[in-house]
């Protein structure tokens, strides 16, 4: 009987024991950067300390309502455009969006005009309308979608000034519209501008 005794407190003893081990581990160990499998980097591509480094991602688009600013190669005037007329700009500063520069400035800008009519009878003044049509991004022509500039003559007496800048005869200035070369001229997207394939 008392055989009994000890070998039942012996397999209490020892289950106590098993179950004291099964439960023991190990301690966790901060990341040090380095890969368990010899000779490979950490996963994602972490450095020293364990943490990915975070890239910024490039934005998908320019957003709608952006201002860009462009400045004409050629001068444009009512007395000689035609709607569907297209002319050449750049552009006059970078696009930017969230801090990076999406398109650097002096990009080759294309534009169309899309109303246009000149001073036909002395009553009357010429008027342009101008929108943009593509803008180049890493060497292609994007389609863009702008608001339109409009402008309209003047019927007030022409100046000396005014026809040097055009371009145009001292009596046709006042009379059509029109912007000189090198003219600074700002759009807003219409529609987001896309980047990138």
């Amino acid at each position: 009987m008392h055989g009994v005794g000890t070998a039942s407190f012996a397999a209490v003893v020892l289950s106590l024991a098993l179950a004291a081990g099964c439960g023991h581990q190990e301690p966790l160990q901060a990341a040090s950067g380095k890969s368990d499998i010899a000779g490979q980097p950490p996963p994602f591509g972490a450095g020293r300390n364990g943490i990915a480094p975070v890239g910024r991602l490039v934005p998908g688009s320019v957003p709608s309502g952006t201002l860009i600013t462009i400045r004409l190669q050629n001068s444009i005037s009512s007395a000689a455009a035609h709607a569907g007329d297209s002319f050449a700009a750049s552009l006059d500063g970078p696009i930017v969006v969230d801090g990076q520069t999406v398109v650097p400035d002096g990009a080759l800008v294309t534009g169309r005009v899309i109303a246009s009519a000149r001073s036909a009878r002395p009553q009357d003044v010429g008027y342009l309308r101008l929108t943009l049509t593509t803008i180049e991004i890493d060497g292609s022509a994007v389609p863009i979608q702008s608001s339109s500039i409009f402008a309209r003559g003047s019927r007030d007496k022409p100046s000396l000034a005014a026809a040097r800048d055009t371009g145009l005869p001292r009596a046709e200035t006042t009379k059509d519209a029109g912007f000189p070369a090198d003219r600074r001229l700002t759009f807003r997207l219409a529609e987001p501008l896309p980047l990138g394939g």
